[in-house]
């Protein structure tokens, strides 16, 4: 797999390298005070604002070699496809790399993109920290940016038309319906909780179960629970997962006296995604109580679902039946970039089938035609938002 977390050495080589492809085909790049890379072929009309097509290129560990990637090479491709056809559209058009998209380094994602969109300010940077404690305007600076001079990075309303981002499904539906291309219509949004029960540590072999305060135990029907409630309150696409767990003391002959989970929830619906966590935080609290531990709960991280502009994902559907390629409508249960640009200006996203449905692991594949595919929808929808503007229904 690809190992290329956010502000390492892995990350300036991937970006220089992408950088000098982009002056290649002759756009004007630059590196903004939150490190997002965008590279710039100017319009036929003055004072035009920018379209802008992108991605990211940080990945998870051991993570695949579409996600994000695909995105950024294949706006790239438009811009040199343009370029050599000696075409030149009204608009600008900008391909974005956004930084510090997957949040796996600093443990808080879409950075870059927030930034650009004026929703990121530096306490938030100095206070998300890696492993090893640096934190991310610590690992900003050791990359040669400024994060102090963060808000430069925030972008005017009106200055940019719109922002495209073709990207892998991450799931299955599209392979599975045979479809061609994904209309995104919405991103999901995303709550998530810290739950620490705490019990007993006491001898495993000593201590009879109905004496024992099990907090591993608790946290185990925790997590059936969740499971169950999420199937039991939310629609067919609702998910709610834990994905870490961490169990102390952790020796094989004591009873566990703490256990520490990390919850999150999705859905395209916000009204679902509270009675989701409020079922789930009510019967874990009944599941504490019967196990005899103390239940803390921590608000984490809450995302709102975000829907893509009407106009855009139209545009997108449009561009693929002009190449008589199939679509499918459908919400995306990952968060993208294109999340935080929608606060900013009128967004759409363009999905293309993931094999096997998988993604964030080395076997992340798309075949390339497919890829192809993706890349010549998102140069025919740049081409209808150009002529036609993004207010057209």
């Amino acid at each position: 797999g690809i190992t290329r977390l956010s502000f390492t050495e892995e990350d300036r080589r991937a970006r220089e390298l992408f950088g000098r492809w982009c002056g290649e085909a002759g756009l004007n790049v630059r590196t903004d005070a939150a490190g997002n890379l965008i590279a710039r072929l100017e319009g036929a009309r003055p004072g035009a604002p920018a379209i802008a097509a992108g991605s990211h290129l940080d990945t998870v560990p051991r993570g695949g070699a579409f996600d994000g990637a695909l995105g950024c090479v294949g706006a790239l491709e438009c811009a040199q496809s343009l370029a050599a056809e000696g075409r030149r559209l009204a608009h600008p058009f900008e391909v974005v790399v956004f930084a510090e998209e997957e949040g796996t380094r600093f443990g808080s994602g879409l950075l870059g993109s927030r930034a650009m969109a004026g929703l990121l300010g530096l306490p938030e940077l100095e206070h998300s920290r890696d492993r090893e404690g640096i934190s991310a305007a610590q690992a900003m600076e050791r990359f040669g940016l400024q994060p102090q001079r963060l808000g430069s990075a925030a972008r005017r309303p009106g200055e940019l038309a719109a922002y495209l981002e073709l990207h892998v499904e991450q799931g299955p539906l599209l392979e599975n319906a045979g479809v061609g291309i994904g209309v995104v219509t919405e991103v999901v949004g995303i709550w998530r909780y810290t739950l620490r029960l705490l019990g007993q540590a006491n001898h495993a072999g000593t201590t009879r179960l109905p004496m024992r305060r099990d907090a591993l135990l608790a946290a185990a029907r925790v997590i059936v629970a969740a499971r169950r409630l999420t199937a039991e309150r939310g629609a067919e696409a609702s998910v709610a997962t834990v994905g870490q767990i961490a169990v102390e003391p952790g020796a094989v002959n004591v009873v566990p006296g703490r256990a520490e989970l990390a919850l999150e929830i999705r859905d395209a619906d916000e009204a679902r995604l509270s009675a989701i966590a409020g079922a789930i935080l009510a019967e874990a609290a009944c599941i504490a109580g019967e196990e005899r531990v103390e239940l803390e709960v921590q608000e984490g991280a809450r995302i709102a679902p975000v829907p893509m502009h009407a106009a855009a994902w139209r545009a997108v559907r449009r561009a693929a039946e002009q190449l008589d390629i199939t679509t499918l409508e459908m919400p995306s249960g990952a968060g993208h970039d294109a999340q935080s640009m929608a606060r900013l200006c009128p967004a759409g996203m363009i999905f293309v089938p993931s094999a096997g449905g998988l993604s964030h692991c080395p076997a992340e594949f798309t075949p390339w035609e497919q890829a192809e595919t993706g890349v010549r929808v998102l140069e025919r929808t740049l081409c209808i938002l150009d002529q036609r503007g993004i207010d057209e229904r």
